[in-house]
């Protein structure tokens, strides 16, 4: 079962906390993907990590 994320709070470096609608939460860590191209080739400016929002209760990158 999917559950949507409610919300994402940063924390540091590429690390997001997420609490999703079923109350679980916990941290992920993105900096591994940095540089393996892709849709996460935005994450290389940090400026742009940090406008993370929820939308329709998914993540949604602008």
């Amino acid at each position: 079962m999917l559950c949507d994320i409610i919300n994402a709070e940063y924390i540091e470096g590429y690390k997001l906390k997420v609490v999703f609608e079923n109350n679980k939460q916990g941290v992920v860590d993105f900096s591994s993907y940095i540089g393996k191209g892709g849709v996460f080739d935005k994450f290389i400016d940090i400026d742009f990590f940090l406008t993370v929002h929820i939308a329709f209760g998914i993540n949604e990158y602008v």
